[in-house]
């Protein structure tokens, strides 16, 4: 009786030991595969940030030109003496 409980025993953990190896090689696995997926969207986030950070500074570089454009023109067109009409805004 001893020796075939002892057979059986065997017998379960020569089939559990393999399955639970895999089980961890797939658990290894789909951590693995998250982090990857994870690291890679924390990168296009932050390719994104870097992307939006330099379209605002190129944004705000273009109206702080026209903004001296206008400025420059206006005062032009002050030191030639034309009479801008009062509802125009700035000749737009």
């Amino acid at each position: 009786m001893a020796e075939s409980t002892m057979d059986a025993i065997v017998g379960s953990l020569l089939i559990l030991f393999p399955i639970t190896l895999f089980l961890i090689y797939l658990k290894d696995l789909a951590v693995e595969t998250v982090l990857a997926a994870y690291n890679a969207m924390v990168q296009f986030l932050e390719n994104c940030r870097r992307a939006m950070a330099w379209s605002l500074c190129f944004m705000l570089f273009i109206f702080a030109f026209a903004g001296v454009n206008v400025f420059f023109d206006s005062m032009k067109a002050v030191l030639e003496g034309e009479k801008t009409p009062c509802h125009v805004y700035y000749n737009y």
